[in-house]
């Protein structure tokens, strides 16, 4: 399965597609996030806690929201969450893809980042079916639960591509300056 991602991701993958990938990604974090936040300002929404949030979490800020906070929150996760993460998952595939061409890095690493935005999903379809249950003045459900483990791992795995990312160009970079040449005297770049 990672080598047939890895081919569909290899196939568009170059540095002006991520280029692209990561001005889009800019566009979601300071334009199109700030502009629905601003209806619910002094209650931070569920999945702006680095760690994930708790069941508690979840009770407690959806209980802060009045109905029509509760409604724009709803349309932010069906419309702005539900893109941003594919952006994000395929940006990050990409800069993966391009980073373990060069260093020959294994190609499943692909699948880190496609995890994480499939782990922000489930966080999300968790988060619309809360607030829908709230809206109806029921309790919020198993689906707290899932969220809670979903928001967690999430963040757990979009550390752990970050990280590998960061590896990755550290590597690049000491495979392109400071490595001993080759036996057979060419360089990397094709001298």
């Amino acid at each position: 399965m990672s080598d047939w991602v890895w081919g569909q991701i290899s196939a568009f993958a170059s540095l002006p597609v991520f280029a692209g990938f990561f001005v889009v990604s800019l566009l979601f974090i300071f334009v199109l996030f700030p502009l629905t936040k601003r209806y619910y300002k002094d209650i931070p929404t569920l999945d702006v806690n680095p760690w994930g949030f708790s069941v508690a979490d979840a009770n407690q800020t959806l209980g802060k929201m009045n109905e029509q906070q509760l409604r724009m929150y709803r349309n932010q996760e069906l419309l702005t969450d539900m893109i941003f993460p594919l952006v994000y998952g395929l940006g990050f595939a990409v800069a993966m893809v391009l980073l373990a061409r060069y260093t020959g890095a294994p190609r499943w690493l692909v699948l880190l980042p496609l995890a994480t935005a499939l782990a922000d999903y489930v966080e999300n379809l968790s988060i619309i079916s809360m607030i829908g249950r709230k809206l109806r003045g029921e309790e919020l459900g198993p689906m707290a639960g899932v969220g809670s483990v979903a928001s967690r791992f999430k963040h757990f795995l979009l550390l752990a591509t970050v990280l590998v990312l960061l590896g990755l160009c550290a590597w690049a970079v000491w495979q392109r300056y400071f490595s001993p040449p080759s036996k057979f005297g060419a360089s990397r770049s094709g001298g």
